[in-house]
Formats: structure tokens, sequence, C-alpha cells
């Protein structure tokens, strides 16, 4: 079994908090770890330090930070190119063994760095279905790009999620077997945390104040006018009685400020990003968990994601026993009837019809309890990641 894990993120590790989950899983079993990323968070990262882990700071940057949008192509181009030649000297000078393993948490950086990669054992994990497809620019600058032999080299392949496994499987012809490893939050530590900011703790009290002796209905995640789509939610609030409430927490941007401006009232509260893991001093204040996973029609990438998401709200509402609702997709409705911990809401979705289904609930309360609990306790982390070492040769 590998000794030394070299971990390559897709992103800061503060928007990815199942990568924070791996590396708890690897420490937990005595990995070394590098982790060849970014983590924003300074007191999460020298806790991670701490416990042995170390950080390499090379990252990909292809978003202009100060205004948070799209840079145009040149500064793309040249940015990628800073960290392809960071990464070349990162792997010239690693030291990387036979008995090390990469671990390449997938992104569209693999197109710079798979000739790196393939050196080596490696491993390749999904978060979501991707689009595999490099336009002509982009083919130009890696004409070595083959991301079938990349995914057929691989010593493992994960996935979040075991319907877009099998498509991935089945798009590429890989006959290879695949590993699930759902994005369930993991606390090496057994639950105790890290000193809550003062920062994080005037909001969690301020929220708190606001709903003493109300049921919460707790949206946490991303804000997006089209998948994540959350109209109906608020409105539904003025079709339930007074102790009911809507509170929404989460990235912003300008749906999250549309909603904030159109929706907010003492029964509608829009929080900002809370970073993990101390966001979850805000869910488990909650009733109910809400999902929403709404296919976009541009490709086939929009649509597959969010039909089959997997998310780790799922295990962050389970873990405190809360019930959830959705709008109807196979990846929550099949969980969902399974354990008996949800309800998906048919289309069309309604104000109306999720007014009706949080009361229909309300009168089964504790069954749905069970069941979210039920379904957190069946995922086991740490024995799927040590099946999946056990196995890379």
């Amino acid at each position: 079994m590998a000794n030394r894990i070299i971990l390559i993120p897709k992103d800061d590790l503060v928007k990815y908090p199942p990568t924070l989950s791996l590396i708890n899983v690897l420490l937990k079993l005595g990995k070394e770890i590098e982790c060849v990323g970014r983590y924003s968070d300074e007191i999460g990262r020298r806790k991670l330090e701490r416990q042995g882990v170390k950080f390499i700071d090379v990252y990909r940057e292809l978003k202009d930070s100060s205004r948070y949008r799209i840079v145009n192509w040149m500064t793309i181009i040249k940015r990628m190119r800073q960290y392809k030649k960071a990464m070349k000297k990162y792997f010239d000078t690693a030291n990387i063994s036979k008995d090390d393993i990469v671990w390449f948490i997938y992104s569209n950086s693999i197109a710079t760095l798979q000739p790196y990669i393939e050196k080596y054992n490696y491993i390749v994990q999904f978060y979501e279905f991707e689009n595999f497809a490099i336009d002509g620019k982009s083919r130009l600058l890696h004409p070595s790009y083959d991301v079938h032999r990349f995914l057929n080299r691989a010593k493992a392949l994960i996935h979040c999620e075991y319907n877009r496994a099998a498509i991935t499987n089945g798009l590429y012809g890989l006959n290879k077997e695949y590993y699930i490893l759902p994005n369930k939050p993991f606390d090496m530590e057994g639950g105790s945390q890290t000193k809550i900011p003062e920062d994080v703790k005037k909001t969690i009290a301020d929220v708190s104040g606001k709903i003493k002796g109300k049921k919460v209905i707790l949206y946490q995640g991303i804000f997006d006018p089209t998948e994540r789509r959350l109209d109906e939610f608020c409105e539904a609030i003025s079709m339930l009685p007074e102790e009911y409430v809507f509170v929404a927490m989460g990235g912003g941007g300008s749906y999250f400020e549309t909603i904030k401006k159109r929706y907010s009232s003492d029964r509608i509260l829009l929080i900002p990003f809370i970073r993990p893991p101390f966001h979850l001093e805000i869910t488990k204040l909650a009733s109910y968990g809400v999902l929403a996973y709404h296919p976009a029609a541009h490709n086939y990438v929009d649509v597959l994601n969010p039909l089959y998401c997997a998310p780790n709200k799922i295990f962050e509402f389970g873990k405190f026993g809360i019930p959830m609702i959705a709008n109807d997709v196979p990846g929550l409705k099949m969980i969902f009837e399974a354990y008996k911990c949800g309800e998906t809401i048919t289309y069309p979705l309604t104000s109306k019809k999720i007014a009706e289904t949080v009361l229909r609930m309300n009168g089964d309360y504790q069954l749905y309890r069970k069941g979210s609990k039920e379904y957190y306790d069946s995922v086991d982390l740490e024995k799927t990641v040590k099946d999946i070492l056990n196995n890379v040769e």
C-alpha cells in the first residue's frame, strides 16, 4: 500500500469540502500527504500542516480575482504556461517513487499535466461529469492530449456517484473497475472543530437570534438562477404557517443579490458564504434541507451533472438527521426512496407543491429524520479509501 500521496486538487480547497474530507481520511490511515495546490483558509491550512500535510503553493489561476470574471484568452494562456512550468519543476524535483501515488482531482488542467502525471502511479477522482473535449486552440497547445489513454492507464478511477461513473466508462470504452466515494464530510478528530473565528461567531449568533423557535427550511450552496433556482422556495414561505422561515446561505453573486432584494424579509434570510466547516453551525439549526438541481438545456454536461448530482450537502443534512426536499432528479430520488430521508417534488415545480410537501412531511417528521441519519451512516469513507489503496499496486 502506498505511503506517500501527492494530491493535486481541482481548485482552492476552501471551495471543495470533499477534498478536505479525503485529506482527513488519508491522515487517519497514516499517509504522508503533499498537496500541490491552494488552501486560502489560513486557519484550516495551519491545522492540516500541524497534522503533517505539506503544501506546495502551485495552483491554476484562470479568473481575475479582483473582479471575479473570466480573463481574456491571452491571459489564460500565459497563466497556464506559468502553471505548467511550475508543475514541471515540482515533478522534476519531487523524487516521486514507484511506491508513491499521484492523486489527481479531475479538472481541465489535465491537458497541461498529462505528460507529467502519466510517468507515475496515479489515481483519477471525479467530483462531477466533465466535458473531456478541448477546442482547436487548446489542441494546438496540447497535441499529445489523450483522455482515453489517461483514464485507461490510471490505477483507479473514483466517482462520487454511480450513474456518472457508468456514463464515463461508456463514453470512453473503459472496461475498468471504478470506485464510488461519495462527498461525505469526514473529521478525523471525531467532530471537534477549530475554534470558531469571531466574525463567524457573530454571524451565527445573529442568525440564531432571528430564527429562534422557528422551523427552518435551509438552502446552502452556490447561487445560480438556472441550475440552483430558489424562487419557488422563497415564494412557498407565504403559503406556510408563520413558524416556518427560509434561510439561504452560500456564495454570493448577482442571483444572490437579486433574490435578496426581491424576497428578503423576517421570514426569508440570505446569509453570505461561511467557510467550512463553520457553516455547519448554521446547518444544524435547520428543520428541512433544500437541494435544487435543475438541468440546463445547453449541453450534455449541464444536463447530466444536475440529473445525477451527488452533493456533499446531502451528507451535511444527514449528519444532523435533517429531512430533505428537492426538485425531481434521479440522483436524489433514488436515495430518498431507498432511505426515506426526503421527498422530490414532481414537475412542474411550484411554490404550492413545495408548501404542501413540507406540511405532509411534517406529519411524519421523525420517520424522515431517522432515514436521513441512516443514509449518513450508510457510507464509510475510510473503508472505501482503504480498499482503493489496497488495490493500487
